[in-house]
């Protein structure tokens, strides 16, 4: 008998972009090696409560085992909330043998869905040991009790490291598109270890990156099969060592075509590497990076582990900026993330920084975002996730439990929704951040999103910022009938993303509901 599975993913109605899932695929083709019969469903917040259920009914039979739910970091709305568990209410009361599991990068991300099993971090060993469980072939996983369902910490429990055949397989049942951008996986892991990220908690130290073959012939099948050439690089920090670009450069460079790449880069590592390793990602097709700098103020970046020297990080961008735009034959973008209110940050530093960015780096996307920090009650289901939660008690940071007064009615309104999460996390209310005071009473969580706010306006005013390596990569903006060259400024505005997406989503419902 061949067991059956489903897969879904992308149930984020806030996201920007529409974007394929990469943690249901790279289960998905780990299952199959299996002998499993997995189908995944991509894009699951553009179909209508009624496709999803007529798909279930024309998927589901005697022999499906379970449905997989792929949350990425965390449903950002409580509608969306609301729908996952209205999806898995239906499930339950029409196919009662099915398990619900639900998979993220950290409890939080899960914890608001109504589930049987719960896996944090890099699911593939954790799935195995459910699914002999489930079908009579393994004992009961290691886990811990949460909410209704049972939580497996996959990092400690089940870690899948190294895996240097992290190669994803489509089939012709996901309907890929020749211009779409997919999810590739160089490497696993992170060394670094950033006080507000949660990557350290998945990764190890050590080379974890593949084996070039592999890359290589994942990205020939792709093209060879589909005719795709954009990806988006999942990795954790794509350029963390000389040796990881160079062998991913060789894997290229054996290709009949040259790929465009796109993914997370850390800039103080880019600028130390220096010009071999640019020249190794000018030879990949990676010129789209996005720079997790988070402050231009040392003494913040060093409290939260970013201690990279701010003026060097500014020469070198520039450095990096002129040598790409001189050397690619496309285009290059560096956009940057920035975190507003960390610990020795005042409005002065937040100024300063703005200014410097707003001068030269006017160009290419910034995202500003104010600091979220997260005060657990309840730590006895969690303590994977929150084992750094309370960093920013010790700089003196305050909280508030209710939401904070504000005459803005829609920031009122879009901390009611945060207030209704916490209400309906079932007894893990602190999972989700609360409204801080800055140690320096000069400002708060209120104040930093008004500050972040006016930067965006104000880089949209003057129409600083260009589109992110995110929209680019998803989007398809590589494809041969847009003109890149002039990839900047005005010019970007010209392009209908919209219409894009539109389409790209239209054709494959019409597959998924018509295959």
């Amino acid at each position: 008998m061949t067991y059956h599975g489903l897969m879904l993913g992308n149930f984020d109605s806030n996201s920007m972009a529409p974007y394929r899932g990469f943690g249901n695929h790279r289960i998905a083709t780990h299952l199959r090696k299996q002998g499993w019969d997995i189908e995944c469903l991509d894009y699951t917040v553009h179909f209508t409560d009624d496709e999803i259920k007529w798909l279930l009914a024309n998927r589901i039979t005697k022999n499906t085992v379970f449905i997989g739910l792929s949350i990425i970091f965390y449903l950002e709305l409580q509608g969306d909330v609301q729908r996952v568990n209205r999806i898995i209410g239906h499930i339950r009361n029409k196919y009662p043998w099915v398990q619900i599991v639900a998979g993220g990068v950290k409890w939080f991300a899960v914890g608001l869905v109504d589930a049987d099993w719960y896996v944090t971090g890099n699911g593939e060993f954790a799935m195995d040991a459910i699914l002999k469980y489930l079908t009579g072939n393994g004992s009961e996983p290691k886990h811990v009790p949460a909410q209704n369902g049972k939580l497996i910490d996959a990092v400690h429990a089940y870690p899948c490291f190294p895996k240097r055949d992290a190669r994803i397989s489509f089939e012709e049942r996901d309907h890929i598109q020749p211009h779409e951008a997919l999810n590739i996986e160089l490497a696993r892991g992170c060394k670094f270890k950033c006080k507000y990220c949660s990557f350290p908690l998945i990764g190890l130290k050590g080379d974890m990156t593949r084996d070039e073959d592999s890359v290589y012939e994942e990205l020939k099948e792709n093209y060879d099969r589909w005719g795709v050439t954009n990806y988006y690089v999942t990795d954790d920090t794509i350029n963390d060592t000389t040796e990881k670009m160079e062998k991913m450069a060789n894997a290229i460079r054996r290709l009949d075509f040259k790929p465009s790449l796109h993914g997370y880069a850390r800039a103080d590592l880019l600028i130390h590497h220096g010009q071999k390793t640019w020249d190794d990602m000018l030879d990949m097709g990676l010129v789209s990076h996005s720079y997790g700098v988070e402050t231009l103020n040392h003494q913040s970046g060093k409290e939260v582990g970013k201690g990279m020297n701010p003026e060097k990080v500014k020469e070198g961008l520039l450095e990096v900026e002129e040598y790409f735009n001189k050397n690619t034959d496309t285009f290059y973008t560096g956009s940057l993330t920035m975190i507003a209110g960390l610990p020795y940050e005042s409005f002065e530093t937040l100024d300063n920084g703005k200014e410097w960015l707003n001068k030269y780096w006017n160009n290419h996307g910034i995202k500003y975002l104010p600091l979220l920090i997260h005060e657990p009650k309840d730590t006895s289901h969690n303590e994977i996730d929150m084992s750094n939660a309370n960093n920013f008690k010790k700089y003196g940071y305050t909280f508030l439990h209710d939401v904070p007064p504000t005459y803005d009615k829609g920031m009122f309104d879009y901390f009611g929704e945060i207030k209704k999460k916490k209400e309906n996390a079932k007894g893990h209310d602190g999972i989700y951040f609360n409204f801080w005071t800055h140690h320096s009473d000069e400002y708060d969580f209120i104040d930093m999103i008004d500050w972040v706010r006016d930067f965006n306006e104000e880089r949209d005013e003057k129409k600083m910022n260009s589109n992110f390596c995110f929209d680019i990569g998803y989007t398809s903006l590589a494809s041969e009938d847009l003109e890149l060259k002039n990839f900047y400024g005005e010019d970007c505005q010209q392009i209908d993303k919209p219409e894009i997406m539109s389409k790209m989503l239209d054709k494959y419902k019409y597959d998924k509901l018509n295959g």
